[in-house]
């Protein structure tokens, strides 16, 4: 029975984690800096109802990208209407403020921080 009431904290933050997801991000930092130019989102809008809506800014306009989005172990997955898949590892702030996103980029690990607006 301890080993049920260990697990229970786990399985509500994780249902939290969800919950938390959902709402308006913005593009804080991205490391390495040099990987900024490559990451696809400058803000990112994540839905209850499973769908995103995404904006990136280009050298010369702003794209919008929209979809589906799941979240499975930590790995948050972004497939927009034209088929293409962004996919993260991702991982949230003690306080639900910073949504980091990672992934290989180059040799390299790439994270990229967004900050929940209000």
């Amino acid at each position: 029975m301890k080993r049920l009431t260990l697990m229970m904290p786990a399985i509500a933050m994780i249902a939290l984690g969800c919950a938390q997801l959902e709402g308006k991000w913005s593009l804080a930092k991205v490391d390495p800096t040099a990987a900024r130019r490559d990451f696809e989102f400058e803000s990112l809008t994540i839905q209850k109802d499973g769908t995103f809506y995404g904006e990136s800014r280009g050298a010369a306009d702003t794209r919008s990208i929209s979809g589906d989005w799941t979240v499975k172990g930590g790995v948050l997955s972004l497939k927009d209407h034209d088929g293409n898949v962004y996919t993260y590892d991702s991982e949230l702030s003690p306080d639900g403020g910073e949504l980091t996103l990672s992934r290989h980029w180059e040799r390299t690990r790439m994270q990229a921080v967004m900050e929940k607006r209000k």
